[in-house]
């Protein structure tokens, strides 16, 4: 059986794409999300990942961390 510890691969992907926030243009646009800006994808997926940590620590993924801004979309 294979074993895998989620909360290291959801920090391990934070690191990776703060590494590239710091590099890219926080106003260029995303072209497979239309209308998004890097920034905005930052911010989704921060919650994203925010709301995951949550529900493998907490065990219950049916509700949101502490401090979410409960926004759906940008």
């Amino acid at each position: 059986m294979i074993s895998v510890d989620y909360l290291a691969v959801i920090e391990q992907g934070t690191r990776d794409f703060a590494e590239l926030l710091e590099r890219s243009d926080q106003e260029a646009l995303v072209p497979s999300c239309p209308g998004w800006t890097l920034r905005n994808l930052a911010e989704h997926l921060g919650e994203v990942h925010q709301w995951a940590a949550h529900a493998i620590v907490a065990g219950n993924p049916g509700c949101e961390p502490d401090g979410g801004s409960g926004r759906r979309g940008v």
